[in-house]
């Protein structure tokens, strides 16, 4: 690494500090560290800071108050939004009230390296600091100029070999491809902590205790053994908030099997869990609670002056850390603002009243939204990459809104925004689609771990959460009644209850959960419509399998149905269930079947992927679509098809 640029100061006025470091890495892949600027902050050893009450009667207002307490110095200030390119350069801008500067203005770059052959980047820094008086005039150069350039040196060059490292290992996901709209995230990475993880009195033998129990409940030893290495030496800020789904794509290993391996370290007293409510437009946790009964319906962000109603679908995410008992954090804020707190925003910019603003994304393939915090209104972006869009998204803001609504681009568009309005404003370019990497309470309460590992987890009385898409699988027993009189109460009974174990393993085998059984009927919830379609294909098979090895019980007919929609969660008889109009569909669907066959609503045919299935099927099995009459829909018929399963 060549020798930064010496800074250089003025002797009276602004003092000016110019850094160039020439990296390995691209500026893509040193983006999130270098972006994370509440990590960079505590590396670098700067001190914690505390937010100060701001403005919330103005929600125009997006400056923040913020002080640190440094040997018993205050310094305190008004701060700016970030504003930023990725990954190409962010700013932030400080007002000083207390303190040995008046004001100071922060820029890093990330350049690539010219004839590099599209790797290794030049990163700068630039500061200019307004000293508040001559003695800080003379310690400012030996404190920034000197000894807080060393430490973001020695912080750039560890970023740099974390992500050679991310590189080298090529951080492929072992689960599967991510959704089609799911936000591209960058590649999973965990920094070496600054210092030793500090473990509580007794932690160590609780996790060798916890380690041990895992692997006695039938855990994976590797997957136990990964996870405790994780609780040993992960950095405070990672294992405060641990995502299943991020580990699952560092380990190479299924996300399913991931999320199991957290549930049961939290039964075993290794983890706790925490489900945490985010911002629909920040997307910043704004809520945390221990269980879902005390979870907040109505939530406020305080950033985006926005009041909100959780939902299951995206709103709720269940995180780890581990147990208090075991390992104690240190979990403070050391940045109030930081572009990766952010990551589905491409660029965050001020644009002055009667001024406009120029810059130059780099995108993904994807849709996007132009808008401005605290205004309504906005402007949408399909970035495309197999076409010949528009190359430039211009827009103008007035009092009245937003000049245009919709445009089509190339993936490094141009985007000019003026502003005709009588404020300044900040405006958003954001990228639409979700992160793949959430497990989302939906995600959750419809795996069958969960609710065999956490049956007391539900809402609380009266509340309805909505959980978005979900597929709902209903069965019945054919004849059953006849089969009790046929063959005897007691032999009835356990074929009954042998069919119940013989379901909920084809269901859990495809991702699903049992929800509840109703006499001989079951009904079960899967996040993907083909996982559904699968189990009950499976289920017919597995319980005609078990027929023809049992001379002595009389063969069960099974009729199965499956629909998809959008569904409310709710607690009922003390336990997570769901309502609405797709589960009384699917309640009469089942009673189409004629046995030994599963209905499946056009709205479930509608998935790509239970198209493909039904392809595979075949002629023999997938019988034409037909339109069918429910009890309780007068107003509509339902299109369905039936997969004959004999």
């Amino acid at each position: 690494m060549p020798a930064p640029v010496r800074p250089a100061t003025a002797s009276g006025g602004p003092q000016r500090y110019r850094w160039r470091w020439t990296l390995r890495s691209t500026p893509d892949q040193l983006w999130p560290f270098i972006a994370d600027t509440n990590r960079f902050d505590k590396e670098t050893g700067l001190p914690t800071v505390h937010n100060l009450p701001g403005n919330e009667s103005d929600p125009t207002d997006l400056r923040r108050r913020v002080e640190v307490l440094v040997f018993g110095l205050r310094i305190e200030w008004e701060e700016q939004p970030f504003e930023w390119v990725r990954p190409r350069w962010f700013e932030v801008k400080r007002r000083y009230f207390a303190g040995p500067m008046t004001e100071m203005v922060f820029r890093a770059t990330l350049e690539p390296c010219e004839g590099g052959g599209g790797q290794g980047t030049v990163v700068g820094y630039d500061i200019t600091v307004t000293p508040r008086n001559a003695f800080w005039r003379l310690v400012m150069p030996i404190q920034l100029g000197r000894i807080f350039r060393n430490r973001v040196r020695k912080a750039l060059l560890k970023y740099d070999e974390e992500a050679q490292a991310a590189e080298r290992r090529g951080d492929k996901n072992g689960s599967g491809e991510a959704a089609p709209e799911a936000a591209p995230e960058a590649a999973p990475i965990l920094m070496e902590p600054a210092r030793a993880p500090r473990f509580s009195a007794g932690g160590e033998e609780r996790l060798g205790a916890s380690s041990r129990a895992l692997v006695e409940r039938g855990v994976a030893p590797q997957l136990v053994e990964r996870l405790v290495d994780t609780i040993r030496s992960a950095d405070d800020l990672d294992a405060h908030r641990m995502r299943p789904y991020f580990f699952a794509d560092l380990w190479g290993t299924g996300r399913r099997e991931t999320l199991e391996l957290f549930l049961n370290a939290t039964r075993a007293g290794m983890l706790e869990f925490q489900w945490d409510v985010l911002c629909p437009m920040c997307r910043g946790t704004k809520s945390r609670s221990s269980s879902l009964s005390d979870l907040a319906e109505t939530v406020h962000c305080g950033a985006c002056h926005i009041d909100f109603k959780a939902n299951f679908d995206q709103l709720v995410e269940l995180t780890f850390r581990p147990s208090a008992s075991i390992r104690a954090l240190e979990v403070n804020d050391y940045c109030v603002g930081s572009p990766q707190r952010t990551p589905h925003i491409v660029a965050e910019r001020f644009v002055p009243t009667g001024a406009e603003v120029t810059f130059d994304p780099e995108l993904l393939p994807g849709r996007y939204r132009l808008r401005a915090a605290s205004m309504a209104g906005g402007a949408l972006v399909d970035a495309r990459e197999d076409s010949e869009p528009e190359n430039e998204v211009r827009v103008a803001i007035s009092t009245a809104g937003w000049s245009d609504g919709a445009f089509t681009t190339s993936t490094t568009p141009t985007v000019r925004i003026r502003n005709d309005t009588d404020r300044e404003l900040l405006v958003l370019f954001e990228r639409l689609s979700w992160t793949d990497r959430a497990a989302t309470a939906a995600d959750v309460i419809a795996l069958q771990a969960f609710r065999d590992l956490f049956s007391t987890e539900a809402l609380r009385r009266g509340q309805q959460i909505s959980v978005g898409m979900i597929t709902l699988l209903f069965t019945d027993l054919r004849e059953s009644t006849r089969m009790y009189r046929e063959i005897g109460d007691a032999p009835a009974f356990g074929a009954v209850m042998d069919h119940f174990d013989v379901l909920k393993a084809a269901i859990g085998r495809h991702n699903g959960a049992v929800v509840k059984t109703i006499g001989d009927a079951v009904m079960a919830v899967f996040r993907n419509p083909a996982d559904a379609v699968r189990a009950a294909v499976d289920g017919q098979r597995d319980l005609a399998t078990v027929a023809r090895a049992s001379a002595s019980t009389k063969p069960l007919e099974l009729k199965a149905a499956v629909h998809t929609g959008p569904c409310i969660a709710v607690t009922l008889n003390e336990r997570l269930d769901y309502f609405g109009s797709t589960v009384n569909t699917a309640a009469r669907l089942v009673g189409l079947s004629r046995g030994g066959e599963v209905v499946v609503s056009e709205e479930t045919v509608a998935d790509a992927q239970v198209r493909a299935l039904l392809g595979e099927l075949g002629p023999r099995a997938v019988l034409p679509d037909e339109d069918v009459e429910l009890k309780g829909f007068p107003e509509r018929k339902f299109r369905v098809v039936r997969v004959v399963c004999g």
